[in-house]
């Protein structure tokens, strides 16, 4: 089957998505909105360049899309939207993939898209008339329902298993006696309000009383949040156990996984807790909040903790009892591990995109 795979930009989730429906024998022609958006010759004056977008992802999509059987729209805004209307025109299917903040919109935390609000008479449009709505997970699904959608089927997305998994890394680093956590986000502004690093910094200092030689690592971009949560540890006497490694490489990463003890994420929200996973992966006890989809991915007191939002005390306490317990850490660890590779790996969604092709009669 040929496959118009219409997404707004590149990233590592859009080509393991290409991948895998190469893998199962289609021809995917991939085209991203964004990056037509992004027109030098109008830098300053955003609706005129998202436009300009619009109207050169129709130009070009249209020869893909004759000769496609099926639309395949990562994001079921923006490009969800204008994918349903494109296969309106030219009598194709359509499927829409609802990822999260594509359908979501949380003002109190920064989550998700403001135009969702001014553009949801088309959203809903979209749902209703797509073919095939998939979420990456029932938190998404929910509010892909609630924009208008008749059903959503829930398909998670795919961790790399291969990838991400266990490689011997903690023994090595137990020889220096040191505790390490782990998390992993943007320090960009809406980043870190979401992932609510204010109360994970506040819970650090209180897990420093007890172990003064833990030290919290945070992976990501060092946006505009990074010099204020720099100041936060000042103030709270605990810059001293804080790294911030900025962006490092995916072999990088998966190693800093592996060299942790407890992964950490109070976030106030996700679409699909993908680092969750990805340190499950890894055979690492994960403490994340009891909200949205972090239920569905990390479950509690048998591959993590869950607590409640914004209480630094609770997620100490959870952070205290598994550094503790190295018993309890191996166990939810390799629990973890199998978790992941059950419901939430790669081959799994391949599988799964394979039986909702199927089962349409895309095949």
């Amino acid at each position: 089957m040929r496959i118009c795979f219409l997404t707004p930009y590149h990233a590592s989730w859009t080509k393991q998505e290409i991948s895998i429906l190469e893998e199962l024998g289609h021809v995917v022609y991939p085209l991203y909105i964004v990056e037509y958006g992004k027109a030098r010759r109008f830098p300053y004056i955003r609706f005129v360049s998202g436009l300009y977008g619009y109207i050169k992802m129709l130009v070009k999509s249209i020869p893909y899309c004759f000769k496609s059987d099926l639309i395949y729209c990562w994001f079921v805004f923006p490009t969800g939207v204008f994918g349903v209307l494109v296969g309106k025109l030219l009598r194709k299917k359509v499927i829409l993939n609802a990822v999260g903040c594509d359908v979501a919109y949380v003002p109190m935390i920064n989550y998700g898209d403001p135009a969702i609000w001014y553009f949801r008479p088309f959203i809903s449009w979209a749902l209703k008339n797509a073919t095939e709505v998939i979420a990456v997970s029932k938190e998404s699904a929910r509010w892909a329902m609630t924009w208008g959608g008749k059903r959503a089927d829930v398909i998670y997305e795919g961790i790399d298993t291969e990838k991400f998994k266990p490689s011997g890394a903690r023994e090595h680093r137990e020889e220096r006696k040191e505790y390490v956590l782990l998390s992993v986000s943007s320090l960009a502004k809406g980043d870190v309000v979401r992932k609510d690093f204010d109360t994970l910094l506040k819970a650090l200092s209180l897990v420093v009383k007890v172990f003064p030689n833990v030290k919290l690592v945070i992976v990501g971009e060092k946006g505009s949040a990074y010099p204020v949560l720099n100041q936060t540890a000042k103030s709270l006497k605990i810059e001293n156990n804080v790294v911030f490694k900025g962006l490092v490489s995916l072999p990088r990463l998966i190693r800093l996984y592996n060299e942790c003890d407890v992964f950490v994420l109070p976030s106030l929200h996700e679409g699909f807790p993908t680092v969750c996973a990805e340190a499950q992966a890894c055979e690492k006890p994960v403490v994340t909040t009891n909200v949205s989809s972090m239920p569905e991915v990390v479950k509690n007191a048998e591959s993590g903790v869950l607590v409640n939002l914004r209480s630094p005390e609770e997620l100490a306490n959870a952070v205290l009892e598994l550094l503790k317990d190295e018993g309890a850490r191996l166990r939810m660890g390799r629990l973890g591990r199998k978790l992941v590779r059950n419901n939430f790996s790669r081959d799994v969604r391949r599988r799964k995109l394979a039986e909702l092709f199927e089962s349409v009669g895309y095949v």
